[in-house]
């Protein structure tokens, strides 16, 4: 009578799995790199004392002294006494920015100083600014990690770096956008598809025209082994041009059923520079027909 005890059926394998299974972490998997424009910028309150022959330095670095006209738009920043009266930049205080630390304007620290009159420099401030008195300090700012290459494993950390996604409430202007922070938007989505990473790179308006932006964006991840799937973000421009509108709802991409970010993702990434297609999409409910071509970007090999 044959031996069983040592039998193993074709197809089935015996393996001792006494010894953990080591799963190498140094390269996270599911990794997706976002390349787009964020709000640009952060904002912060600090409450400090002013003096009128004493620079006195607000804790962010990479502060907007002045309103910026965009996009994105930025506002100045507003500083108010105690009482809640605002203070005239260049009457009651004005702003010192320090780059000799060097890393440019991301970098810079800035001092606010108080001012007196012209005749006495140490007496009140036209709008009775005194020394040592407590003013509340409201300002943007984006300093050098804002446009840097960030990794994100958590959403709320994201919107906590580049802005809310959308607004609390829809607007009444049917033409207008519920949307913050594009990059925000597309992060979390790409997250909410199944990405356990995300790796973000907020363009920087400072880097000149669209194109130049995202060439620097491009710049920053160009060593960087995580970045193996790249979405670029290209709002309020490139969809329209084809014919698209903000709030149209892609549905399919030339042969390819768009159910998903992930879904967009494969596409995009197995697209050729120049090719056209017919995107289908629904506005109004309404199925819509628009040929679209594919432009040249940037991609791993």
């Amino acid at each position: 009578m044959p031996d069983f005890t040592s039998y193993v059926p074709p197809g089935v394998y015996v393996q001792d799995t006494s010894q953990p299974v080591v799963t190498p972490t140094t390269v996270p998997t599911n990794i997706v790199t976002v390349i787009g424009p964020a709000q640009g910028y952060q904002t912060s309150t600090d409450v400090v004392q002013v003096y009128w022959n004493h620079n006195v330095a607000l804790s962010k670095r990479g502060i907007f002294v002045t309103a910026v006209t965009g996009p994105p738009a930025i506002a100045a920043p507003v500083v108010k006494n105690s009482a809640g009266a605002t203070m005239v930049y260049g009457t009651d205080y004005t702003f010192v920015v320090d780059t000799s630390g060097g890393g440019g304007a991301a970098n810079a620290v800035t001092y606010i100083l108080r001012l007196g009159t012209s005749g006495t420099p140490s007496g009140p401030s036209p709008n009775g600014l005194h020394d040592g008195d407590t003013v509340f300090v409201t300002y943007s700012y984006a300093n050098s990690n804002y446009y840097a290459p960030q990794a994100f494993s958590d959403p709320s950390q994201i919107s906590a770096t580049y802005g809310a996604a959308l607004t609390a409430t829809a607007p009444s202007d049917p033409n207008a956008s519920q949307v913050i922070c594009a990059l925000t938007l597309a992060a979390q989505l790409a997250m909410a598809n199944g990405a356990s990473t995300v790796l973000a790179v907020a363009t920087n308006p400072a880097d000149g025209t669209l194109k130049d932006q995202f060439l620097a964006a491009y710049a920053k991840i160009q060593a960087d082994y995580r970045a193996s799937l790249i979405v670029p973000l290209f709002v309020d421009g490139a969809a329209e041009a084809g014919g698209l509108r903000r709030g149209d709802i892609l549905v399919r991409l030339g042969q390819h059923e768009i159910g998903s970010v992930e879904d967009l993702m494969y596409v995009l990434n197995a697209s050729k520079p120049g090719e056209r297609v017919t995107a289908t999409a629904l506005r109004d409910g309404k199925e819509l027909k628009v040929d679209v071509t594919f432009r040249e970007g940037h991609r791993s090999h």
